[in-house]
């Protein structure tokens, strides 16, 4: 695993063991599932397993004639994702559901959702993370050049968005972007 995984506990450093991450520190062994690192002991069953769809388009290649639909879906999330985001940059998805292929093939990505049914179907990301955010992004300091969601804030309350920010600035490096699309309330 190239995104280096950390216990939330002390942020140390995990080792893999078998099933599980282990933190040599402190002692704790978080569970892998079904390649979900698992980091919360519960299931919240508002959120599990519902967000499963996969978004799978993928252009033919970077050409501005095979991108643009990248524009039309989800509100435009991809597009804006492509337009901040370098190819190859290690990514956290907040929120991952069911994934984005796009996103498997152009970044290092790791998935961070609630829902460990959601993330037991996401395809080809580096890393699926059953997390809550506004706790814990079991990921190193400095170590991600964006963070990324879809539809993920508005499910927080105002004291868990301020974690979650919190969190996000952790993790990621100098200079790094925040890029999340969430829907307003308006009249």
């Amino acid at each position: 695993m190239i995104l280096s995984l950390i216990c939330p506990a002390d942020h140390h450093l995990l080792e893999e063991a078998g099933n599980a991450l282990c933190c040599a520190r402190c002692g704790v062994s978080y569970p892998v599932q079904d390649g979900v690192a698992r980091f919360l002991a519960t299931y919240d069953p508002y959120y599990e397993g519902v967000y499963r769809s996969q978004v799978r388009f993928v252009p033919r290649s970077e050409r501005p004639w095979h991108v643009w639909p990248l524009w039309l879906i989800n509100s435009g999330y991809m597009w804006a994702v492509r337009k901040h985001v370098p190819a190859g940059a290690p990514v956290v998805e907040l929120g991952g559901a069911g994934g984005v292929r796009y996103f498997a093939q152009r970044y290092r990505i790791a998935a961070c959702d609630i829902s460990r049914g959601s993330l037991a179907s996401v395809e080809g990301y580096e890393a699926r993370i059953q997390t809550d955010a506004s706790r814990c992004i079991p990921l190193a300091d400095g170590t991600v050049d964006a963070v990324v969601s879809s539809y993920f804030w508005e499910h927080m309350s105002p004291e868990m968005k301020a974690e979650v920010l919190r969190e996000c600035w952790r993790i990621l490096r100098p200079g790094g972007k925040i890029v999340f699309i969430h829907d307003v309330q308006t009249e």
